[in-house]
């Protein structure tokens, strides 16, 4: 898995590869480090290269989306892929998620 990080304000995580139990504590804590930085107002998760995610990985998205909520920032997940949204779809997760539905 490769992240990338763009952006103030709106902080932009390009995520590539798979997203699974080997793989989640990277996306954690890349996100942990977005949502902490002064000049955050808003985290997006780019999961356009992205061609799998498990539990794991959902639960890292969650627990980002949760702690954006309690620090009154905006979070929300871009580009899945129909594997990918079809797995966060499955869960219920998508408008938690703010994932875009187009």
């Amino acid at each position: 898995m490769q992240i990338t990080s763009a952006g103030e304000g709106s902080v932009v995580l390009s995520v590539t590869g798979e997203i699974d139990l080997s793989t989640a504590d990277e996306l954690q804590n890349a996100l942990d480090a977005a949502l902490a930085a002064k000049d955050t107002t808003e985290v997006v998760v780019d999961l356009s290269e992205v061609g799998f995610l498990d539990s794991a990985g959902l639960r890292v998205l969650v627990s980002g989306q949760r702690t954006a909520e309690e620090r009154a920032l905006g979070f929300r997940v871009t580009g899945a892929q129909p594997r990918v949204r079809k797995v966060i779809a499955i869960t219920g997760l998508t408008a938690t998620l703010g994932l875009d539905v187009g």
